[in-house]
């Protein structure tokens, strides 16, 4: 690598570039909405080198990256046989084989990444393209970002294809369902990598079909309310997430494994930031916009279903089936719709806002 893999450089990297943009928003003289942006190539060179800088760590970096690279290395030795419990999860093993035979595990890490951080830029390409840059950052200094290219990379690289597959989703689809065949496809690659995925597909294809631009705010307020029993529907974790050690999570008793325990109030309030954003636009200000709605939609009825298991040990793992939407449900509407005086202004406090919480949490 030119210089060495480091959390650290990262972060300040990022942090860095999320400061100098923010400033850019804020220096904007665009009125009641925000400037096109000329200068998308910025978000593709920042896409090119947090695929290369990420996806070619060395494997002995980082919890899960550490964990796979050694199931991957000693597979390729002979000293252990592959995998043979995840037959749903039939597109990571093909992958992870694939590998093993012809390659090494540093470039598999580096093919997860490309999907993983190709995924988030073609949904952003797709939802924001007038904006591109604005929505690359928002999803690199989003909470989960991080964690979920080096830590949960199964999952985060199957929620990129399914983003990537809610991404062909428009409203002319209904008029030429051929169209919809690249949103399926994409999707069964997702949940062939984590089978956790498919909770977030059927989420789409309620936001597709229901109608009713309030019942998913519904469906969320209920939950809402049910949240502090959530303990109570711990044991349907188990059965949302079929890896093994998330299995163990569930069903340990040891309070020492884990960071933090209990209802997470935390994380409620920060997946309410875009759901409170989204009510305001859609029924203060009256705005209909079919995408929006749409990537809204799958986003309530996903964050629904984690807050009623949020006091499952590491549920954010849980979470991130909805928080992957996360960074779009802010850029697009900033984008996309009029809503507020100098939007810019307001792109730039959200930007502020991630790393303050990044920071923190």
């Amino acid at each position: 690598m030119f210089f060495d893999f480091n959390t650290h450089n990262w972060t300040i990297l990022i942090n860095t570039l999320g400061t100098f943009y923010s400033l850019y928003l804020l220096c904007q003289k665009s009125g009641k909405f925000m400037l096109g942006s000329n200068k998308q190539w910025l978000g593709w060179l920042l896409v090119i080198f947090t695929t290369y800088y990420v996806g070619d760590r060395p494997v002995w970096m980082y919890a899960d990256s550490r964990l796979y690279s050694e199931m991957f290395m000693l597979v390729q030795r002979g000293e252990w046989e592959a995998q043979t419990t995840l037959e749903t999860e039939w597109m990571w093993v093909w992958l992870q084989d694939v590998f093993i035979e012809n390659s090494t595990c540093t470039r598999w890490f580096l093919a997860i990444m490309c999907i993983y951080a190709g995924g988030i830029a073609f949904a952003a390409w797709r939802w924001t393209r007038r904006h591109f840059t604005m929505a690359i950052m928002f999803a690199f200094l989003s909470f989960s970002f991080w964690s979920y290219s080096n830590n949960g990379i199964r999952q985060g690289m199957a929620a990129s294809l399914v983003i990537a597959g809610l991404a062909c989703v428009t409203p002319e689809v209904r008029h030429n369902w051929l169209k919809l065949l690249p949103c399926i496809v994409l999707c069964i690659l997702g949940f062939g990598t984590h089978n956790a995925m498919l909770l977030l597909f059927m989420a789409g294809l309620a936001a597709f079909f229901v109608q009713n631009r309030k019942l998913a705010y519904y469906v969320w307020f209920v939950c809402l309310l049910l949240s502090p029993l959530s303990q109570l529907f711990q044991g349907v974790a188990g059965d949302l997430i079929s890896d093994e050690r998330m299995a163990h999570y569930v069903a340990s008793e040891d309070a020492e494994l884990f960071n933090r325990t209990g209802w997470r109030w935390d994380f409620i309030l920060y997946s309410s930031v875009p759901v409170v954003l989204g009510y305001y636009i859609e029924f203060k200000r009256k705005v209909k916009d079919w995408t929006y709605n749409f990537i809204m939609s799958c986003y309530l009825y996903t964050n629904a279903a984690w807050m009623l298991i949020n006091a499952v040990p590491y549920s954010n793992r849980y979470a991130y089936i909805s928080w992957c939407l996360y960074p779009f449900l802010l850029a697009y509407p900033l984008a996309n719709i009029r809503f507020a005086k100098r939007q810019s202004v307001l792109a730039a406090v959200f930007l502020i806002g991630c790393m303050i919480f990044n920071a923190l949490f």
